[in-house]
Formats: C-alpha cells, structure tokens, sequence
C-alpha cells in the first residue's frame, strides 16, 4: 500500500509541473448533496497547504430519520444472538483528508483533476444487551417443503422471512456502546468552477479500507458528488 501511494504520488509529482491551480486551490466549503438521501450529512473544509496541495476537513454524520419498530423490523442495523443483541444506531467520522492537485484541462480551464488521501477516524454508537431470551415465535419458519423455500435465505437462526431464535429481554433497557474506527484510502476525481468562480462542483470516485468492519465491508467503493463554495 505504501508503494503505490509512493508512485501515486511520484506520478502526481510530474503531472503538476508549473500549473496554475489558484483557482481551484482555495479555502473553501463543500457538502455532498446526494448523501441525505441514506441519511448521511457532511460538512467539508478545504484548507490550502501548498499552491497545489490542500487539507480537507470535515464531520460525516450518519444516521437514520425514523424510529424503526425493533421488534417488527428485522434488517441489517441489527445482529440477533444466542449471548447478546447489537443495534446499529448511528456515528460520526471525523476526515483529515489530503488532496493533490494534478492537472488544468487546456481545453476547459475551469475544469482540475485531483487525487485525495483518505484518513479518517470514525465514532460508532452502537445499543447492545447480553440479557437474552428465546423467541416464543420461533418455530413460526418457514415450511422446508414449500416450493418456494430458499435454504440460502434461512440460516437456522435468522433466516430472510423467518423469526430470530433469540430476542432481546427488554429494548427499552439497553446499554449504549461508542466504538472509534480507523479508515483510509484514496478519491480521484474532478473539480468544475462555475463562470464567475465563486462556486464548484466535484465528481470522484473513492476506495476506502475499513479494516475493523465487517467482512463484506472491509473496502468500500464510493461515488461522491459535492456542490460547495
């Protein structure tokens, strides 16, 4: 990983020769537009560092607009356990993000590629009990001699359509649990000024290793799009 973020950055090196980027490069402020609708909200500051370097700063918030029945509602935000019931219920990351500037279009000067090391710290808050009981509905499965029975879907414990074999006593008694997590990677994308150059927007794509999440997490792919000033 230290290699290529070495050539990487070798590479930006001789892209970026003597090119202008006073324009693009400025202490600025910028949101992701399309992240409210999963129920995230950022805030970004772009603090300049070099003509062609820059910090980027800034809190992500995650969370979700509606109080979900725990009982009823079975979905990812929550892991069923013969020892003890988890619920996802929201976090907090903080960035300390570092963009390079690599390269102006010649053809549309308001137009900057760039490339960003991603480093981030994020807080998630989890509710949790160890005090567990079984569920009286359990045996409610789905019939196994049902055409439409799907084995994959149904692990014994808690299958899609099926009860969980263990619930939580009580959800109104549950203990609260903050767990800091380290993520980093990288984003490459554009930056777009608008005419007069008092707003922009950016279009990249990310790659972001979360070592501590879980397996089917561990490197997420993502699209950003930022309107910002």
């Amino acid at each position: 990983m230290k290699r290529i973020i070495f050539l990487v950055l070798l590479w930006s090196s001789s892209l970026i020769g003597q090119q202008n980027f006073e324009a693009f490069n400025t202490l600025s402020f910028s949101t992701n537009y399309m992240r409210p609708l999963m129920g995230i909200v950022d805030v970004n500051v772009q603090v300049p560092t070099t003509p062609s370097q820059a910090l980027i700063a800034g809190i992500h918030h995650y969370s979700w607009f509606y109080i979900y029945d725990r009982a009823n509602s079975y979905n990812w935000l929550s892991n069923y356990g013969e020892t003890e019931y988890v619920e996802w219920v929201s976090g907090n990351t903080i960035a300390a993000d570092y963009r390079f500037y690599l390269n102006v279009f010649e053809r549309r000067k308001k137009r900057a590629t760039y490339f960003t090391l991603i480093n981030r710290v994020a807080l998630v808050n989890r509710r949790f009990t160890r005090d567990i009981i079984p569920n009286p509905y359990y045996d409610n499965q789905p019939d196994p001699s049902d055409p439409n029975y799907d084995p994959e879907w149904d692990d014994g414990n808690f299958g899609f359509g099926s009860e969980p074999q263990f619930l939580p006593a009580s959800y109104d008694n549950l203990q609260s649990k903050l767990t800091p997590k380290y993520r980093f990677g990288f984003e490459y994308g554009r930056r777009t000024l608008s005419l007069d150059e008092s707003r922009f927007r950016e279009i990249g794509f990310a790659l972001i290793l979360n070592p501590q999440g879980e397996p089917w997490a561990v490197l997420i792919p993502m699209f950003n799009f930022r309107r910002g000033f």
